[in-house]
């Protein structure tokens, strides 16, 4: 009896699964909000330099005889007169509307706040010459991700994947909170880099948790639905910032309900085959038999405990075997069963999001694809290389934005020439859809056959011919 059929026997996809993965897979949609949170936080509205303060508006006529305009006659934003110009309006089509002097915005800004109250750009006055000081806090947020990604990988292959769960979603939701509370640029960014650090754990061990309590032939749809997350995320993301514009208070609210789920998460029901791999049979019968009554399959679950022994001897000598396999084993795929998962980023009308919703879709499927390549023990590991690999590219990614001051379309020829490139690549692949996770040695060996050229043919039904 295989682990596959020990899942069916306590129930299949029933009310345990039904409970816990979707929690799991919600838990991330609201993670990626982190991921977008800085296009409404640092948001740059209208605004133009504020007069010295020892102007008397009502004497120095009014608020335009400071400002220069632009060819197109709106107040430039980062240049004031050094004094009031006096007389008919200027014509429009120069550099400025008058050979007076200018300065820099040396006494502020004046924004409008009509859309957003109050922005870190706002707050701080991060504009002009700091203008990318906030772009630059986005890939600080991305490097946390990559290290988070590094070390999370490992914890969770030691300590398991609740617990891992467990501290992310605590350390999420005190240095999400913490941001609020930031008073100046610096601060906003270590708080910023230490969410992308616990932003990791969350992502890497909820695929790993749902998938080792799903059957073989529920676990393709999971790369689906986690390749929905991002989306679905960032379209909340868009209706909580309409409904609470102030970048603090936005800032709380998607920190908030980590604290929601750090309690969900002490339910959690551990991965019975993590458990296996440790050799701790009696932890792993003890989380089988608590989904069976869950699933109300409470005599199946009583019939459990020489079946697990039976199949514990063999996962041990999987575990062991895995160990000297690991060093031979294959690299990220290709991706199955993905293409409503990679089309479906174009539903989103939030054209400053596509970049990043993108690469996040893509990757939901790769990173399924390398967990069926892997074996049980160091499945994690392979999940968070394949992360990793995939925030690398995202840390230089708001620095490519910047090229649309050199020209506007810029950005987007580098995304596509980057997508057009790798292309061919995954034609080498190997396909694996339909194909149950390797339990052992010789699945992962049959699969590099696969890749090398061998075609499989199990279980193919040949008609017979007379001679």
């Amino acid at each position: 009896m295989t682990f596959n059929d020990l899942l069916l026997q306590v129930g299949g996809i029933c009310r345990f699964q039904q409970i816990q993965i979707p929690l799991l897979i919600l838990s991330l949609s609201l993670l990626y909000l982190h991921h977008a949170l800085q296009n409404f936080t640092a948001a740059i509205p209208t605004h133009h330099c504020r007069p010295p303060a020892d102007t008397n508006l009502s004497k120095e006529e009014d608020l335009g005889a400071w400002l220069p305009r632009d060819r197109h006659g709106q107040p430039v934003s980062c240049l004031r007169f050094t004094s009031p110009q006096r007389g008919p309006p200027f014509p429009i089509g120069t550099a400025t509307n008058s050979t007076g002097t200018t300065e820099t915005c040396s006494d502020g800004w004046i924004y409008d706040n009509s859309t957003f109250p109050s922005t870190t750009m706002t707050e701080w006055d991060l504009l002009c010459t700091h203008k990318t000081l906030p772009q630059l806090s986005q890939p600080i947020f991305m490097a946390g991700i990559l290290a988070g990604n590094l070390i999370f990988g490992v914890l969770a292959d030691r300590l398991g994947r609740q617990k891992v769960l467990i501290w992310s979603y605590l350390k999420l939701a005190v240095s999400g909170t913490c941001t609020v509370f930031t008073y100046n640029f610096p601060a906003y960014c270590v708080c910023r880099f230490l969410s992308g650090i616990t932003v990791s754990g969350p992502s890497i061990t909820s695929f790993s948790l749902s998938l080792e309590w799903l059957p073989i032939h529920a676990q393709p749809s999971l790369g689906l639905l986690l390749g929905f997350a991002p989306t679905t995320g960032q379209l909340f993301l868009g209706g909580m910032a309409y409904a609470v514009p102030h970048w603090r208070h936005l800032q709380l609210l998607v920190s908030l309900p980590f604290f929601v789920f750090l309690i969900c998460s002490r339910f959690f029901i551990e991965s019975a085959l993590w458990y296996s791999s440790l050799g701790r049979l009696e932890l792993t019968l003890k989380a089988l038999q608590r989904v069976a009554q869950i699933n109300g399959k409470q005599e199946e679950g009583a019939k459990l405990s020489v079946e697990v022994g039976t199949l514990f001897q063999l996962l041990w000598l999987v575990h062991e075997s895995a160990k000297f396999w690991d060093q031979h084993l294959p690299g990220p795929g290709a991706v199955h069963n993905c293409g409503p998962t990679i089309l479906y980023p174009g539903l989103s009308g939030h054209q400053i999001n596509w970049p990043q919703a993108y690469p996040s879709s893509l990757l939901a499927a790769i990173r399924d694809l390398h967990s069926d390549l892997c074996s049980d023990t160091p499945r994690q590991r392979g999940v968070s290389v394949t992360i990793t690999l995939a925030n690398v590219g995202s840390i230089p990614s708001p620095l490519v934005d910047m090229t649309s001051e050199f020209y506007p379309s810029l950005p987007l020829f580098i995304y596509g020439a980057i997508l057009v490139a790798a292309c061919p690549i995954t034609v080498l692949l190997p396909e694996t859809m339909g194909q149950p996770l390797p339990n052992t040695v010789q699945d992962l060996e049959r699969r590099r056959k696969k890749k090398s050229g061998q075609k499989q043919q199990e279980q193919q039904m040949v008609p017979l011919q007379s001679s």
